[in-house]
């Protein structure tokens, strides 16, 4: 059954590719960010983590929605969000009450409008960058692209990194060579790193090349106990979206399954400073 919907996946793709692709190739722009947070925070020692590819920002609404009914996602600290475009990322930020940086990759004619990683913080986001992946898809020349920035929790800098990665389409050896350019990028700068977003992990044995890759750099794989994270054709599962952390420890995960504002399902993880003793709180100002 896998190997019927990767061939549904490709029919999809090559169809799309008769469109041709704009690529931003600039590492620094173009950027979009902005400064919506009105958050009343305090020292935390614990960290929400969402990841949701959004599917094209077709849903947007309906996601923010989701973002705010369901406790596991509500009040997250960081989320990483896939596959959006500049005027939704704004929105959802403003509405939502978050900073963000959005780095988009390219314009895909097939939707006219821009298309990237944003990450939205409750926290002060500083020294944002794309991450130009290796390898452009061969069917339509589109690159792949990381967003990265730095969340300030209080003196604790978080290098965040929100990953896109290319779709089975591409070979394996390739998929991994654009997860390389990401921990290529990941300095001893920063105690505390986090690595999530869609690494289209489809192919069997993939999730274990990866976590492997991973942890030969010194990450650990915050998601692990989440389940899968697509469900392909409304039956088949596929674990695709992947959060992975260093300087952090793992206290629950997991996805909700009955988001509907995608093919994707929102992933969240929740974790504690390693070298921390300060057990405050966060919560949110009425606006």
């Amino acid at each position: 059954m896998k190997i019927i919907y990767l061939l549904l996946l490709a029919a999809n793709l090559l169809l799309q590719s008769c469109a041709g692709v704009v690529n931003f190739m600039d590492p620094q722009g173009p950027v979009y960010s902005g400064s919506y947070a009105k958050w009343q925070l305090a020292d935390s020692r614990i960290i929400k983590v969402v990841s949701y590819n959004i599917a094209w920002a077709a849903k947007v609404d309906l996601a923010m929605e989701e973002l705010r009914r369901f406790p596991r996602l509500r009040g997250a600290d960081i989320v990483l969000l896939q596959e959006m475009d500049a005027a939704s990322v704004d929105r959802m930020a403003r509405k939502l009450g978050y900073n963000y940086i959005y780095h988009p990759g390219s314009v895909h004619n097939v939707h006219d409008k821009d298309i990237g990683n944003a990450i939205l913080s409750k926290w002060e986001l500083s020294d944002g960058k794309k991450i130009i992946f290796p390898h452009k898809q061969s069917w339509n020349d589109r690159i792949r692209t990381a967003t990265v920035a730095t969340v300030d929790v209080h003196g604790r800098k978080i290098r965040t990194y929100n990953v896109h990665a290319a779709t089975v389409l591409m070979s394996a050896g390739k998929q991994l060579e654009q997860l390389e350019s990401v921990l290529d990028d990941v300095t001893g700068a920063y105690d505390y790193v986090v690595v999530g977003g869609d690494f289209n992990t489809a192919r069997p044995g993939s999730i274990r090349r990866v976590k492997e890759l991973f942890t030969r750099a010194g990450f650990k794989r915050a998601s692990e106990k989440a389940g899968c994270t697509a469900w392909a054709l409304g039956v088949l599962p596929f674990t695709l979206d992947h959060i992975y952390i260093r300087g952090l420890e793992v206290l629950e995960c997991g996805t909700i399954n009955s988001a509907e504002a995608s093919d994707h399902l929102p992933l969240w993880t929740t974790l504690r400073f390693q070298q921390t003793t300060l057990p405050f709180a966060t919560r949110q100002v009425d606006h």
